[in-house]
């Protein structure tokens, strides 16, 4: 018997065609004209297809994503042992890390896109898809997944490197396996560290990068408007001097997260010792991230606090990650 898998679209490049020559790619195909696309689908699983929006991924809001949350739970429970989601690359390693602290389902939630529109030369978009749909019928697969470029990706370490490269998605050396003559290869079987329910959407958490000789003035405005902050801290999670006293004060007041501002490595815990460096900032009540880069930390947080939690849980998730 065929396995039942469902596949919703939001948009993206995977879906963008062009109506006037000069004008653009926009967002014109669908979840079905994507199947129809991959003939060969139908001797190996049995396909749902649905619309769900039809939008760049930079439009997307976390509200989007309850529904496709919502959308997907509704398919598993009528049936569907698997799920497929194809979006813009833009917001994917955010949408699926969003994702995967929501779900808490064994069946394979997995996220895909394209790098290239469907009518460009060497587009991606299909082969993508026909690569996830290999995934999800693997008896490993399990939990939310990215699946791009022949590689699947751990959205807790994925990142987009490269604004128009093909091979722009990294999981840094922690990607689950990937797929080479139509077989599926994991390295590692994808583990689900906790999962949340969230209450409602009224908490806001701001992210904020430094910059060399930065001002103050947004931090404190930050600290008048948001639920929580989300520092890039420079080099592995430092601040300056000019910043350093409004940090100290938000991290009285709301939940302040420090991050290393670089693509790779974690913040520091314990190596420097000088005002605004990381062994400072803990004395100050502000948390460091430690391998949750920026976009991530504040996904994190957000769902932290509205799923009722406070920082400490954000501590705890935090240390999952490395088993501590």
């Amino acid at each position: 018997m065929l396995k039942q898998i469902s596949i919703g679209s939001i948009g993206g490049t995977i879906s963008m065609t062009t109506s006037h020559k000069n004008q653009g790619i926009t967002p014109s195909l669908e979840a079905q004209d994507f199947i129809q696309s991959i003939p060969q689908i139908a001797s190996i699983a049995k396909i749902r297809a649905s619309a769900l929006f039809a939008i760049a991924s930079g439009h997307i809001c976390f509200s989007h994503l309850l529904q496709v949350y919502e959308w997907a739970k509704n398919e598993i429970e009528n049936g569907s042992q698997a799920i497929i989601i194809t979006q813009g690359t833009d917001t994917l390693e955010e949408s699926s890390f969003f994702l995967s602290l929501l779900w808490d389902e064994t069946a394979p939630l997995i996220l895909t896109g394209a790098m290239k529109s469907p009518s460009a030369l060497g587009a991606d978009g299909i082969a993508n898809l026909y690569s996830s749909i290999l995934v999800a019928l693997h008896h490993k697969a399990q939990g939310v997944m990215v699946v791009m470029n022949n590689t699947i990706h751990n959205p807790l370490w994925l990142q987009k490197t490269h604004s128009l490269a093909l091979e722009t998605f990294s999981s840094f050396h922690q990607e689950f396996g990937i797929i080479l003559e139509d077989e599926v290869e994991f390295f590692k079987i994808p583990k689900v560290l906790k999962t949340y329910k969230i209450k409602n959407l009224t908490k806001k958490v701001f992210a904020y990068e430094h910059k060399l000789d930065d001002e103050k003035e947004i931090l404190e405005w930050a600290g008048e408007h948001y639920d929580g902050i989300i520092i890039g801290g420079y080099g592995a999670g430092h601040t300056n001097l000019n910043t350093l006293p409004i940090i100290e004060t938000l991290a009285t007041k709301i939940p302040t997260i420090m991050c290393a501002r670089t693509h790779q490595g974690p913040s520091a815990i314990k190596t420097y010792g000088y005002s605004g460096g990381e062994i400072d900032l803990q004395k100050k009540g502000v948390i460091m991230s430690r391998w949750l880069q920026i976009k991530k930390a504040r996904i994190l947080l957000y769902v932290l606090l509205n799923a009722g939690f406070s920082k400490e849980e954000f501590i705890y998730y935090r240390d999952l990650i490395t088993q501590k």
